[in-house]
């Protein structure tokens, strides 16, 4: 970056950011899950950008509210009044950032409340629509591994990787909202392109209500895209397995519940396909992104009295750490470039950050042309030894999956075909008699829990001495209480306000 030789502004740019956050450790934008991660940036950005910046972050919550849902209800009331409250110190500042995570929580109010006052905004965990309309929301960046328009079209990429164009989605109503809307907003999509088949169902997984949809599914496809926590999954799955993965919103994934099926489990999630996110770099000590993520669960523990799990995805705190970090770049560019103007102009000051690749700590993120991040996401399936391996990457800047290696399927009946060859009731006249007696019913499956990572699973129909076993509710198990929500806080750089 070419820096003028007069600069026209001759102190730190004071910035003041108001961002909101669920009180309690229940949902990925939550204050004890992402307030490490912009305290972490602050110090970083203190160290390196001193000269030039002063940011102070005003984390907006309120204990009262235990939910996401319960949240969402009031949080336009909140955002407002605390914005006109405190007006006379905005007003003092050079300049004023919005700065939102979950839209179940608060990010819809967010963005809204600023894209009125023209201030620019960053959301950080999930986005409750496409922020690539620009006409419609011109100071909304995303710095979000959730983008609707990337994970539909990773999604869309991953089906035409294996000619799946027939295929359902199911929804988890005993989950949080989120799920549900993922579903939809895909839904709709797949829908406008004339050659996908698509239904949509809302399904009480947790009731068991999913034996019925399942086989009426068995009748016109052999694709599921279902969305929800990872209780009611396994239930829905019943006898398969999962790889590895705990979130504190979506659960512990993984195949060993330590019971009589836990062998089939095993065997059965041989078939999966998980789309998500690389979290490896954070477990990596020789990784770019390492130190940070150790930074952050140090800052969660000093300052926050929380504890993240040894495997607790990091990725989502990575990305509100992120969204400072680069903001704090674009503003001291605006500096060196004698551009302090789009310091009171939104619109303005969001095009700096389109199109273009940040250099940060955690490694280089790519915008696109209307201010999204690019994300890398990975598809990966179990070995044969029941090794969790990589099998597609997504090219961030063309967003295609490229290939690395081929999954290793069960037997050569895998994948299954859009169509089965038997038809999907196995009565296919090419098939005969004996085609119909021996159906194989496979079915691909794509779990999206809270755009954490989505997951396609392909699994055959489960014996009939299998399903039997399923009557019985041995795989409803209670989720473990990992959290204590009695929070201590002690924070630096950070204005805790609690309504």
């Amino acid at each position: 970056m070419m820096e003028n030789s007069t600069l026209t502004w001759t102190r730190p740019v004071r910035v003041e950011v108001i961002t909101m956050l669920l009180f309690y450790p229940n949902s990925m934008g939550a204050l004890p899950l992402t307030g490490p991660a912009y305290d972490t940036a602050l110090d970083d950005i203190k160290k390196t950008y001193s000269a030039t910046l002063t940011v102070t972050n005003n984390l907006l919550t309120d204990p009262r509210y235990a939910t996401c849902n319960e949240w969402s209800t009031d949080t336009d009331r909140a955002i407002a009044e605390y914005y006109f409250r405190h007006e006379t110190r905005w007003n003092s500042a050079d300049i004023l950032v919005f700065a939102g995570s979950h839209s179940d929580c608060n990010a819809k109010s967010l963005v809204y409340f600023a894209t009125q006052l023209r201030r620019l905004v960053l959301s950080s965990i999930f986005a409750f629509a496409s922020s690539s309309d620009k006409t419609k929301w011109p100071t909304w960046i995303s710095v979000s591994s959730d983008s609707l328009d990337i994970l539909a079209q990773t999604h869309l990429s991953l089906l035409v990787t294996y000619n799946w164009t027939s295929l359902s989605i199911i929804c988890d109503t005993s989950s949080p909202s989120t799920y549900c809307f993922l579903a939809g907003n895909l839904y709709s999509r797949l829908t406008l392109r004339t050659n996908f088949r698509v239904t949509l169902s809302e399904v009480n997984v947790t009731a068991g209500g999913y034996m019925d949809f399942l086989h009426k599914t068995t009748t016109h496809s052999r694709v599921i895209l279902y969305s929800g926590h990872s209780t009611p999954f396994r239930s829905f799955m019943v006898f398969v397995t999962f790889w590895p993965f705990r979130s504190p919103t979506s659960g512990n994934f993984t195949w060993q519940f330590f019971d009589e099926f836990d062998e089939e489990a095993r065997q059965a999630y041989r078939v999966i396909l998980a789309l998500g996110m690389d979290n490896g770099q954070f477990q990596d000590p020789k990784s770019k992104g390492y130190d940070v993520g150790q930074r952050c669960r140090r800052t969660a523990k000093d300052r926050y009295n929380y504890s993240y799990a040894k495997d607790d995805a990091m990725a989502r705190a990575a990305n509100a750490y992120t969204s400072f970090m680069i903001l704090a770049e674009v503003l001291h560019e605006v500096v060196l470039t004698n551009q302090t103007e789009l310091l009171s102009d939104g619109p303005g000051l969001a095009k700096k950050f389109f199109n273009r690749t940040f250099q940060t700590e955690i490694g280089d993120m790519r915008m696109s042309s209307s201010g999204e991040l690019q994300i890398p996401y990975i598809v990966s399936a179990f070995d044969r030894e029941g090794t969790y391996q990589s099998v597609m990457v997504r090219n961030p800047v063309t967003g295609r999956l490229e290939i690395l290696t081929e999954p290793q399927w069960p037997n050569s009946v895998w994948p299954p075909a859009n169509r089965p060859r038997c038809g999907y009731d196995g009565r296919n006249r090419i098939c005969g008699v004996e085609g119909s007696s021996r159906t194989v019913v496979g079915i691909a499956c794509t779990v999206s829990i809270l755009a954490v990572c989505t997951f396609l699973l392909v699994f055959r129909t489960l014996r009939q001495r299998s399903l039997q076993k399923a009557g019985s509710n041995w795989w409803q198990l209670d989720d473990v209480d990992l959290y204590d929500n009695d929070r201590g806080v002690s924070l630096s750089q950070t204005r805790l306000v609690l309504e």
